[in-house]
Order: structure tokens, then sequence, then C-alpha cells
């Protein structure tokens, strides 16, 4: 009697959760059925005999679907994860493995198997590549704006300027535009002697950083000179801060 490796999660598996009762035990018939390469020959009839059920094969392959893989006009299903779940990665140095391999080479199932597999893994480095590289630009990106919050002078809300930040410089074009801003208005804050308490504070200030790209600094009218309008615009500045 062979013996076979069986998922015991599988009645928390929302795909065989959901399937009728029915086509559970022939799930499960088809899995205890099948040659050790994941091959069945199909034979609904001995099957439904078995079971004592009246399994319709269209409704069984539709329950299925991308989880066999139907060749030889219908004769034969294989399950690709049946190789997965029981050996692993087929290796050929393997005893153990030889004859599944040899069984599969046989049906021109094995070098496709090979390819979905290696594809998978490339898939799986990828994704690990991917993430490497965000955290990687995640670091880079909570240095320079560490480096932006030292130089800010008024330190209030670090927390919601950071994520400001995040959401607005997304490129090298980006970076280099928030230093022009920060350049600006530091020089701005310096030039027009504001005051503490009317600088923006940091939450505010990388809101609204892309304002201060293109800002050109007026230079002050000499007293003697002003009107009221130049007046009444310099008291609703300092208000406005």
């Amino acid at each position: 009697m062979s013996k076979r490796f069986t998922a015991t999660d599988k009645w928390r598996d929302r795909w065989f959760r959901t399937l009728p009762p029915e086509y559970k035990l022939f799930w499960i018939y088809i899995l205890d059925e099948c040659n050790h390469a994941g091959i069945w020959e199909v034979d609904i009839e001995l099957a439904n005999f078995i079971m004592g059920l009246d399994i319709d094969q269209e409704t069984a392959i539709n329950h299925f679907k991308d989880r066999i893989q139907i060749f030889k006009k219908g004769q034969k299903w294989f399950i690709p994860k049946f190789i997965t779940f029981q050996y692993g990665v087929l290796n050929p140095e393997n005893r153990a493995h030889l004859s599944a391999i040899g069984l599969l080479k046989g049906e021109g199932l094995y070098k496709g198997l090979i390819s979905s597999l290696n594809g998978a893994k490339d898939k799986d480095k990828d994704k690990e590549q991917d993430k490497a590289k965000d955290k990687d630009k995640e670091k880079i990106i909570g240095k320079f704006f560490e480096l932006l919050w030292r130089r800010y002078p008024k330190k209030l809300g670090k927390k919601e300027a950071l994520n400001h930040f995040k959401a607005s410089v997304k490129n090298d074009e980006d970076c280099h535009n928030i230093e022009k801003a920060i350049d600006k208005y530091l020089n701005h804050i310096d030039k027009k002697g504001v005051e503490y308490q009317f600088i923006m504070n940091g939450s505010t200030w990388f809101n609204n950083w892309e304002d201060w790209i293109d800002y050109e600094e007026v230079e002050d009218i000499p007293r003697s000179m002003r009107g009221p309008m130049e007046f009444i615009r310099e008291r609703e500045d300092k208000l406005n801060g």
C-alpha cells in the first residue's frame, strides 16, 4: 500500500471549502487514485461506482479549473501541485524522484512543469529584490528628510511633515526642487526678519513646499516712498505670517 502526504489544512482552504460535498470527495479520490507523478487516467464511471455518487465530468472540470491540466484528448488529468506538495522541487539526482520524472517525461509534462516552477521561483526572487529596493529607497528618503528637517527652524509636526514629504517627493527632480524651496524660504525668513511665531510649522511648510520653488523675493520699498497700499500689504503679510 502506497502512502502519501495529505494537506490537513485543506478544510480551511476557501476553494476546497466551497466545493459541493460530492466534489470534495471526488477531489480526494483523484489525489488518492492518481499515479505518483500526479497523473489520473480519467474514468468517471469507475469513480462513481466506487464513491456511490453521480459525478458529472464537465461540472468537475469547471470546479477544478486551473488545478488540473487536461491532456491526451481528455483521457488524462495532471495535477501540477501534486508534484510540489509530495516532492518539493524534483531533483534528477534523487532516486526517489526519478520514477516520477520518467512518467512526466513520457507524457511530455516534465519540461513544462520545470519551466513553470522556475518561473515561479524567478517571480519570487523578483519580488524579494523589489522589496529590498523599496526598503533601500525608503531609507534614502528618510535620511534626506532628516537632513532637511535639521535645517528647518520651526520643528513642529514632524510626523505629518514626513508624511507630506513622502507623498510629494518621488524622484530626483522633486529632491532638487524641495532643496531649492527650503533655501528660498530660509532666505525669506532671514531677509524679512520673520519672527519665530510667524514661521510656518514644519508640518505646514512640508505640505506646501512647492509654493516656494519659484518664489521671488520682492525688494522692500523705502518707507519714504511707500503709499497707503504698500503699508496695507505689509500689515497683511505680517498678520498672515
